[in-house]
């Protein structure tokens, strides 16, 4: 299966006609102004577990090298 994504204009901004609708049950990252990290929504919100969750998939992955 093929597809293509494309984005118009980088988040956060102005909603438009040619936004995909999402559903009910749709996760996103918070859209506060403190929680961004750049330009990164909702960063401040896991990147402060980023080195455990690095060493998790580090011992996760070392049977890759056996």
């Amino acid at each position: 299966m093929a597809g293509n994504y494309v984005s118009t204009d980088p988040w956060p901004r102005k909603a438009s006609t040619d936004d995909y609708q999402l559903g009910g049950n749709w996760y996103s990252d918070s859209i506060e102004a403190a929680l961004f990290i750049k330009d990164q929504q909702g960063a401040k919100t896991i990147s402060k577990y980023k080195k455990e969750f690095l060493l998790d998939w580090a011992e996760r992955w070392k049977w890759l090298g056996k």
